[in-house]
């Protein structure tokens, strides 16, 4: 099965697979707010905000970044280590 790459990213700053990750509505929720949270700290980086089309013309540069950031670091942001451990 092939997996949404921004959900791969996810899992693996949970230090999961997509395979293994939970399912269910609970982790659905958590992974539109993170995916949500990544967004907004890749367009703060760039000076950007959050606007109509804004993922048609970022995404692919989005999902690299993304990519770059849980390989690399294991974790993405202080943003998203709150969020995994339920503080955001």
């Amino acid at each position: 099965m092939k997996w949404n790459p921004r959900f791969v990213a996810f899992c693996r700053t949970l230090g999961l697979t997509p395979e293994s990750a939970p399912r269910g509505p609970r982790m659905n929720v958590r992974f539109i707010g993170w995916c949500n949270r990544m967004w907004d700290e890749y367009l703060g980086e760039l000076g950007e905000r959050r606007t109509l089309g804004i993922a048609h013309r970022h995404g692919k540069a989005f999902d690299a970044w993304l990519a770059d950031r849980t390989q690399s670091h294991g974790e993405t942001s202080r943003q998203g280590r709150l969020f995994e451990e339920g503080a955001a």
